[in-house]
Protein backbone atom coordinates (compact mmCIF):
# COMPACT_ATOMS: atom_id res chain seq x y z
CA UNK A 1 0.00 0.00 0.00
CA UNK A 2 1.40 3.34 -0.99
CA UNK A 3 1.48 6.20 1.46
CA UNK A 4 0.51 8.86 -1.05
CA UNK A 5 -2.33 11.24 -0.10
CA UNK A 6 -4.28 10.14 -3.16
CA UNK A 7 -4.04 6.47 -2.22
CA UNK A 8 -5.09 7.27 1.33
CA UNK A 9 -8.05 9.27 0.04
CA UNK A 10 -9.15 6.47 -2.28
CA UNK A 11 -8.82 3.93 0.52
CA UNK A 12 -11.03 6.06 2.74
CA UNK A 13 -13.52 6.60 -0.06
CA UNK A 14 -13.69 2.87 -0.75
CA UNK A 15 -14.21 2.07 2.93
CA UNK A 16 -16.93 4.69 3.37
CA UNK A 17 -18.81 4.05 0.15
CA UNK A 18 -18.38 0.30 -0.04
CA UNK A 19 -17.38 0.55 -3.67
CA UNK A 20 -14.76 -1.71 -5.13
CA UNK A 21 -11.43 -0.37 -6.32
CA UNK A 22 -12.55 -1.00 -9.90
CA UNK A 23 -15.69 1.10 -9.44
CA UNK A 24 -13.62 3.88 -7.85
CA UNK A 25 -11.19 3.76 -10.77
CA UNK A 26 -14.01 3.98 -13.30
CA UNK A 27 -15.50 7.02 -11.53
CA UNK A 28 -12.08 8.64 -11.27
CA UNK A 29 -11.76 8.29 -15.03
Amino acid sequence: MTKSPTAAFLTTAIEKSGLTQREIAQRAG
